[in-house]
């Protein structure tokens, strides 16, 4: 039988940056590489994909960089353009298929690149890096691990876009790639009066050693023996008839979107699992790029991630019906003021200057991880606008947490609807999916 056959390419931006500080949010986040696969049964031009990832890396030379010891004994972006890898892997095998029914799972760390996060600083290891699987029936496999330290999910899909426009021909708006300006800015806002240890803020507490080990052991063992995950598509038609039935049952409030719906069955779902009165906690991911007052433009790359976090009381979210479950959350889930905000930042400045990042967890970790739940509403993400001139891809898949979350990203049907990724316990997931799918509220 032949073999894999592999090609690797290093692509440079043709040009190097001022070295850039990795931010309070860029270190607490870490370097844990997060891969992401794409699939097109259709195929991919792999010699203009190339050319093109070569291009727009002109503009996003951050990409080419290298992770180094700082003279603050912080990790720092060098600016060295060194290169980013991008390899070819020719299978003899046909593509395997992948769709909601057929998740990769797992399998997503068989086909992307591994970049260990103890690997990185000081090394000769690029924190972005590319591959395309070519497979015996004309498929294609576009699997890409970024450090999460390197760029969050916006920062990611602003770039891809980017090699998108540029694969076509089209200019670019100047992504932001001064970190330095975010770090003093943070620095300038200052800490305030609760930044000693133990202080919680934004979603985010000080933890001993003890309790950060005792946490990381129990985020490992629920990671592979307590949590799996469910992989749902909620059709446009099927929101479309959810947001009429929520009109009509809570006419005077302001219309629900459609991620503010599929979250409000998935919590409906996921609380009367639990069988108790007791609260629930809630954490919302929030992109800091939205808020005015904070200096960070909408193409800035790097991480820009805030948290919120709520309590809920059982009854809420046992409402009658979707519309009043999700008007429990739209009352309940808080947004904090661009003074909290910029307090907030200026607490992690300080936390940073003081090499104590790394003491931060995020208090909805410290909560019982049966009452507690993430919600990442990546629903805008362009994902299935990523067409290199052969067709967008029919599945996208990232890697499930080790932690309960729900993942809201666009349906590969581009109907209106949304994919749902579901890392919960097995109870909850067969509530969700009884018999192959959500039912109407």
């Amino acid at each position: 039988m032949r073999q894999t056959d592999s090609q690797q390419t290093l692509l440079r931006a043709g040009a190097q940056h001022p070295p850039q500080q990795l931010s309070a949010t860029d270190l607490f986040i870490g370097h844990l590489g997060m891969p992401c696969v794409l699939s097109f049964p259709q195929g991919l031009p792999v010699d203009a994909l190339r050319e093109s990832l070569r291009q727009v890396l002109a503009h996003y030379p951050v990409l080419t960089s290298r992770y180094q010891r700082g003279p603050d004994g912080h990790p720092l972006l060098d600016g060295s353009d060194a290169g980013l890898p991008f390899t070819v892997q020719t299978h003899p095998q046909d593509m395997p298929r992948c769709d909601a029914s057929n998740p990769l799972r797992a399998g997503v760390l068989k086909w992307a690149p591994t970049i260990a996060p103890w690997s990185l600083v000081g090394r000769d290891v690029a924190p972005m890096q590319v591959r395309v699987h070519r497979f015996a029936c004309g498929g294609a496999l576009l699997a890409i691990t970024a450090v999460h330290s390197l760029c969050d999910g916006s920062a990611f899909w602003t770039f891809m876009m980017d090699w998108v426009r540029t694969h076509h021909g089209h200019a670019l708006v100047p992504p932001v790639l001064d970190r330095n300006a975010h770090i003093e800015a943070a620095a300038a806002w200052g800490a305030p009066a609760d930044a000693a240890p133990g202080a919680q803020r934004g979603g985010l507490q000080e933890a001993s050693v003890w309790a950060r080990t005792r946490l990381y052991a129990r985020l490992a063992w629920q990671h592979w023996m307590g949590l799996s995950d469910l992989h749902l598509l909620l059709d446009g038609a099927l929101l479309a008839s959810w947001q009429a039935q929520a009109a009509q049952d809570l006419p005077e409030a302001a219309p629900y979107s459609t991620h503010e719906l599929a979250t409000a069955w998935v919590l409906r779902a996921w609380s009367a699992t639990l069988h108790d009165a007791r609260e629930r906690h809630l954490s919302t991911v929030t992109d800091l790029r939205h808020r005015k007052g904070l200096g960070l433009h909408r193409k800035y790359i790097g991480n820009a991630l805030g948290r919120e976090l709520s309590h809920m009381p059982a009854t809420e979210l046992a409402g009658p019906t979707l519309a009043h479950v999700a008007a429990a959350c739209r009352a309940r889930w808080p947004v904090s003021s661009v003074q909290a905000l910029q307090a907030s930042l200026g607490w992690l400045s300080k936390l940073r200057q003081g090499h104590r990042i790394h003491h931060l967890v995020a208090e909805i970790m410290t909560l019982p991880a049966s009452h507690s739940l993430l919600i990442n509403n990546c629903a805008h993400f362009p994902i299935y606008k990523i067409d290199f001139g052969s067709g967008p891809p029919n599945w996208y898949e990232t890697m499930r947490p080790p932690y309960p979350r729900v993942l809201i990203t666009p349906s590969p049907a581009r109907d209106g609807g949304l994919a749902l990724q579901v890392t919960a316990h097995r109870a909850v997931l067969r509530r969700l999916n009884p018999q192959g799918g959500p039912a109407a509220s």
